[in-house]
């Protein structure tokens, strides 16, 4: 009788020593007391991704930063036409549609304000620069200016008026050496970065594929 008494009591003071139920029961109460690192991992990296994200916001291009840079290529088409250099003429047209284009992800309201007033001009202006039509290209250069202007005054900018006479004084970035040439056919601006990237120097060539002209 005594025998099976005490063999119950060692049983439960085993059972109440038992190192795994121990270490379960700090694990279970260490789990529940300490910070859980991984939700505030993926607190912060929330925090940095809206930073970043409105650091993006502010790096993003608006009218007001491209329009300086969309009306120099306009003088310079202007001015390579006059000249007949259809290839520079053409090469700046091709990137006021790039920039068109661009301006419609960035920005797509502006971005099709500026694609309704200006698309249909510069298609006239491509027609007459590929057929190397002087005359026509003139014509159209004026039609061009009317819609720019009309676009401004539009916006609420009616004091902003782009004119095919600007001052001499007027600076062009872009110092090009204008001379007779000829639209090439079929060219796509920006498919020569390939053909490029064989004459640069290393670690250049992928960054150049992202670049503007």
């Amino acid at each position: 009788m005594l025998v099976m008494l005490f063999l119950p009591v060692a049983t439960v003071a085993n059972e109440d020593h038992d190192p795994a139920r121990q270490e379960t029961g700090e694990t279970s109460s260490s789990a529940s007391s300490e910070p859980k690192p991984l939700e505030q991992r993926v607190a912060t990296l929330e925090e940095e991704l809206a930073r970043v994200e409105a650091s993006l916001e502010r790096l993003q291009p608006d009218m007001i930063m491209i329009m300086p840079d969309f009306a120099e290529r306009f003088h310079v088409m202007h001015r390579a036409g006059d000249a007949g250099d259809w290839a520079v003429a053409n090469h700046e047209l091709l990137t006021m549609q790039q920039i068109i284009e661009r301006m419609q992800r960035f920005d797509p309201q502006n971005g099709a304000l500026l694609d309704n007033y200006m698309s249909g001009p510069l298609n006239k202006l491509a027609e007459y620069i590929e057929d190397n039509d002087r005359e026509m290209f003139g014509q159209a250069l004026e039609q061009t200016v009317q819609v720019c202007n009309a676009c401004h005054q539009a916006v609420g900018s009616p004091f902003i008026r782009v004119t095919l006479e600007p001052p001499e004084a007027l600076n062009m970035r872009h110092p090009h050496q204008l001379q007779p040439s000829e639209a090439p056919r079929e060219h796509a601006h920006g498919d020569a970065h390939e053909a490029m990237g064989d004459h640069m120097p290393e670690g250049e060539h992928e960054q150049a594929t992202e670049d503007d002209h």
